[in-house]
């Protein structure tokens, strides 16, 4: 396997042990539960604007996801040159 293919690997169990980890954290199930039952309202609330502005919300959440992850996913792959940083300077 290259060090590319053994890398995306590495951070794919990572992912799942962090999103293992969430399934036990309280404050994560209680905000995921009052997301989920605010997210009909805002559905029906969006289903009442006109079509431009349907369009508008959507992109705004698209991109706000797309804020989100690159932000996490940046943060994260900072945590991991840090800790290669670290292992580095221990030889």
């Amino acid at each position: 396997m290259s060090f590319s293919e053994n890398l995306k690997n590495f951070v794919n169990e990572r992912i799942e042990a962090s999103q293992n980890r969430l399934k036990n954290n309280q404050l994560y199930e209680e905000t995921v539960k009052h997301q989920l039952e605010n997210m009909y309202y805002v559905d029906k609330i969006i289903k009442n604007l006109n079509e431009k502005d349907r369009s508008v919300m959507k992109r705004y959440r698209e991109r706000e996801l797309e804020i989100w992850s690159l932000e996490a996913g940046e943060i994260y792959f900072q945590g991991l040159r840090d800790v290669l940083s670290l292992f580095g300077s221990l030889k």
